[in-house]
């Protein structure tokens, strides 16, 4: 797929706290399968699956068959619904936390990269996606992530020339990360001339609102959310036209709460905030994937549940933008 073709992935959910950490039941037959189906029968389009390979020095891929095994039904069923797929490498705490920039930390992950390169090898390129490395953590600095990315990347060129990447700044994956890392194309892998080669990013902003201690009183109105998102996605635009980027993939965003804080997400503050993020990538014909962990930011729960309106209120931001594209086409014909 072509970093320009990224347009139909559409709006998605993340499969999280599963094959990343294992908080949630991993087991194809018994729990991933239903969520994939469930996502689907709502109406998302794609689906990233985060994934921590390598684990207390033991490698899944060469360690841990039955991880493999489900990780893969997942992956195949997901295909065979016709969503696209995003894999990553996700929680990868003996990389992110002892990076020293050695010729074997260098190796371990290029290894991992053409294992799952070959794992996946028969999954098509218009169905499946690769992400470098999630959330480059923040004691990385921008010749480090360059770094770690351009490892990746090579290692899955080495095996695969059509697959599309993902690659992520820093900031753990902020938008403006992504700038500070790579201010324009040509900074990126492959200087620029990749055309299945694009940016992933985060948004969990402002953080006061959006992470599981935030307080929905940070905005007194809904129009508040509104105006502070439409802020945030006007500076990334201009950026973007300067630097020459394709597209970018907004692969995760939410709103979380502790367990005794969970009704703050049924509030129509935080309902706008996955609406218009939904809307404002749709917008741009940017894929944007709702993280979904059924717990603290889940929009589903592993009972089948969609809960508080979110997954509903992200898919309503992409059908507000279909319909401003047909009216704008609509203008244009006449």
């Amino acid at each position: 797929m072509l970093a320009s073709d990224l347009q139909k992935l559409g709006v998605g959910f993340n499969l999280g706290n599963r094959f990343d950490s294992r908080t949630n039941s991993i087991d194809f037959d018994t729990s991933v399968k239903r969520a994939i189906s469930d996502f689907k029968a709502k109406g998302f389009t794609h689906v990233r699956i985060p994934v921590t390979w390598i684990y207390k020095g033991k490698c899944k891929l060469k360690s841990d068959p039955y991880f493999v095994q489900q990780l893969t039904k997942a992956v195949k069923y997901a295909v065979s619904l016709k969503l696209f797929v995003i894999v990553d490498t996700h929680h990868e705490s003996w990389l992110k936390d002892h990076f020293d920039g050695s010729a074997t930390l260098k190796a371990t992950f290029e290894q991992l990269w053409t294992d799952i390169s070959h794992l996946f090898a028969d999954i098509s390129d218009d169905a499946l996606i690769f992400q470098v490395l999630n959330e480059p953590p923040s004691n990385f600095d921008i010749a480090k992530t360059r770094l770690v990315n351009q490892w990746g990347y090579d290692a899955i060129r080495a095996v695969t020339t059509t697959r599309c990447i993902l690659c992520m700044g820093n900031d753990m994956g902020s938008p403006f990360g992504a700038k500070a890392v790579y201010p324009t194309a040509a900074d990126l892998p492959g200087a620029g001339k990749d055309a299945r080669l694009a940016l992933s990013v985060h948004t969990y902003g402002p953080p006061e609102f959006a992470l599981q201690d935030g307080s929905n009183d940070v905005f007194a109105t809904v129009a508040e959310v509104t105006a502070s998102i439409d802020k945030r996605f006007a500076q990334l635009k201009k950026w973007i036209a300067r630097s020459g980027h394709v597209t970018m993939v907004w692969d995760e965003f939410g709103v979380g709460a502790r367990d005794d804080d969970q009704a703050r997400r049924g509030d129509l503050r935080v309902r706008e905030f996955y609406h218009r993020t939904a809307n404002l990538c749709s917008m741009e014909k940017w894929p944007c994937t709702v993280w979904c962990d059924q717990s603290w930011f889940g929009v589903r729960h592993e009972s089948g549940e969609f809960v508080y309106g979110l997954a509903d209120a992200v898919l309503q931001g992409k059908a507000d933008a279909d319909k401003s594209h047909a009216t704008a086409a609509k203008h244009v014909r006449r």
